[in-house]
C-alpha cells in the first residue's frame, strides 16, 4: 500500500485517521472531568510530544516500508496517555479505562468510515481527497452526537464509577483487542464479504461497549441516588424527631412561664413594672402553638416555620385541610413540607422585604388532593428533566427536591414545578381513597 504514498501523504493520512481523531475523542471525553491546578503548560508540552512522535512514527514506517500499520495506532494510543496524566487528577487505572473508553468511540468512528469509504467505491489511492473528507465528516457525525447524547450529561463522574467494578474494565480490554484483531483482518482481506462483515462485527463491538460503560453508569449513578436519598430520609427522621421534642420543651417552658408572669402580676407596685409584665407578656404570645390544620405533624412544621418567618419579616399565610393528610406517614408529611417550605424561604430571603411572601394551601379538588406552595422568587430558574435548578446549582438538583419527589411518587402524585412572573410553585396533587375524602 505504500508504493502511492508519500511520506507528507502518509503523515496526513494517518492524522486524519487517528492520530488527530483519537486525541480529539480523548478531550471530549474529559470535558467535563476535573483539571489539575497550572495543568496547561505541562499539557501542552505532552500533546505536543505526542503529535511530534507520531509524526515521526508514521515517517519511520513509510520511508523505511515497515508495514506496521494498525500497529502504529497501539503505539500512538500509548503515546497519547501522558497528556491525560498531565490534565486530569485520575488514577493510573482510571486514565487507562478513560482512554479506551475514547479509543472505542474512535474505533467506531474508523470502521464506520472505512465501511463507508469501501462501499462507495472510493478506496482507490486515486480518491485520496474523498477519503479523507469522508474520514472527517463521519468522526464528526460520531463525535457529536456521542459528546451530547452521552459525555456531556456525565458530569465528571462516569470515570470513578465504571472503575469500582473490574469487569467493566477487563471487558472494555477484552473487547478493545477483538475489534483490533478483526479490523486487522479487514485491513488485510480482499473478499469483500470478509471486509464488510468484519468492520460491522467491530462497528457491533464498540457500540456493545459503548453501551455497557453507558449502562454501567446510569446503574451506579441511580443506586448512590438511592443510598443518599435512604440517608436523606433517615436524617430528616432523626431532625424531626428532635425537632419536635425541642418544640415540646418550649411550650412546656413557655407555658410555665405564662404561669409565673400570672403571678407576678400580683405583686406588681407599679404601673411600669405592671407594663413590663405585659409587655414580656405579649413577647410570650409569640410562640403559642395556635395554628390548627387539623393534622399535628403539619402544625408542629408551621408553627416551626412561622417563627422563623416572622423573624425574619417573610409575610406567611396557609390555608390547610390537614385531616386529608391522613393517608400520609408522618415522616413523609414532615419531608414534603419541611423540604418544600425551606425551599420557599430560601428563595425569598435573597428578595427585599417588601416582596418576602410565601403562601402555603392544602385543599380537595374533586377526588384529589392538591398541595400548593407559592414564593416570591428573584433569580431566575431553568428546569432540567421537570426539576428546578438555578444558575448556581446546574450541576445537580438538590435532594431536597429529590426528597419531594419521592414522597410524591410514594404516593402516586404528581409533581409539578413552575416558575412565572417571579412566583415560583410547588404543585403537588394526590389520588384519594373514600376514607380520605370522608374525613
Amino acid at each position: 500500500m505504500y508504493e502511492d504514498f508519500t511520506a507528507a501523504k502518509a503523515i496526513g493520512y494517518y492524522f486524519i485517521r487517528f492520530v488527530i481523531p483519537l486525541f480529539v475523542a480523548e478531550s471530549l471525553y474529559g470535558f467535563t472531568l476535573p483539571k489539575r491546578k497550572n495543568y496547561l503548560p505541562l499539557f501542552l508540552s505532552f500533546s505536543l510530544l505526542y503529535f511530534s512522535l507520531s509524526m515521526i512514527i508514521v515517517y519511520y514506517d513509510v520511508d523505511f516500508k515497515i508495514g506496521w500499520f494498525r500497529t502504529i495506532f497501539l503505539l500512538i494510543f500509548f503515546l497519547s496517555l501522558p497528556p491525560m496524566f498531565a490534565y486530569y487528577p485520575l488514577k493510573f487505572k482510571q486514565i487507562i479505562l478513560f482512554a479506551l473508553s475514547a479509543y472505542t468511540i474512535q474505533n467506531f468512528g474508523d470502521n464506520l468510515s472505512s465501511l463507508i469509504v469501501f462501499l462507495s467505491g472510493l478506496s482507490s489511492a486515486k480518491y485520496e481527497l474523498y477519503q479523507s473528507l469522508i474520514y472527517g465528516a463521519t468522526y464528526l457525525l460520531v463525535f457529536i452526537p456521542y459528546f451530547f447524547l452521552f459525555v456531556n450529561k456525565l458530569k465528571g463522574e462516569m470515570i470513578p464509577d465504571l472503575i469500582e467494578g473490574n469487569i467493566v474494565y477487563v471487558m472494555t480490554i477484552v473487547t478493545l483487542i477483538v475489534v483490533y484483531l478483526v479490523s486487522m483482518f479487514a485491513q488485510s482481506t480482499s473478499d469483500f464479504v470478509g471486509f464488510v462483515s468484519s468492520r460491522i462485527y467491530a462497528l457491533i463491538a464498540c457500540l456493545f461497549l459503548i453501551f455497557t460503560h453507558y449502562n454501567t453508569y446510569y446503574r451506579k449513578k441511580l443506586q448512590n441516588q438511592n443510598a443518599m436519598l435512604e440517608q436523606i430520609v433517615h436524617n430528616e427522621n432523626e431532625k424531626f424527631k428532635q425537632s419536635k421534642r425541642n418544640m415540646d420543651l418550649i411550650n412546656m417552658r413557655i407555658h410555665d412561664l405564662k404561669h409565673q408572669v400570672e403571678g407576678l402580676k400580683e405583686y406588681a407596685k407599679t404601673s411600669q413594672e405592671m407594663n413590663a409584665l405585659n409587655s414580656l407578656e405579649k413577647e410570650l404570645h409569640i410562640y403559642d402553638n395556635a395554628i390548627e390544620t387539623g393534622n399535628a405533624t403539619v402544625d408542629f412544621i408551621l408553627a416551626e416555620k412561622s417563627l422563623y418567618c416572622k423573624k425574619h419579616k417573610i409575610r406567611f399565610s396557609s390555608l390547610i385541610d390537614g385531616e386529608k393528610l391522613s393517608f400520609m406517614a408522618n415522616a413523609d408529611i414532615y419531608s414534603l413540607f419541611e423540604n418544600g417550605l425551606d425551599n420557599a424561604i430560601e428563595a425569598v430571603l435573597k428578595a427585599s422585604k417588601r416582596d418576602r411572601t410565601i403562601t402555603i394551601n392544602v385543599v380537595t379538588k374533586g377526588n384529589f388532593l392538591v398541595i400548593h406552595i407559592e414564593n416570591f422568587c428573584v433569580e431566575e430558574v431553568e428546569f432540567r428533566d421537570g426539576l428546578p435548578v438555578t444558575k448556581k446549582d446546574k450541576t445537580f438538583h438538590g435532594y431536597g427536591t429529590k426528597s419531594i419527589q419521592r414522597v410524591v411518587k410514594k404516593y402516586e402524585g404528581s409533581l409539578a414545578f413552575q416558575c412565572k412572573n417571579n412566583m415560583f410553585s410547588l404543585n403537588a396533587c394526590f389520588p384519594l381513597d373514600e376514607t380520605s375524602l370522608a374525613n
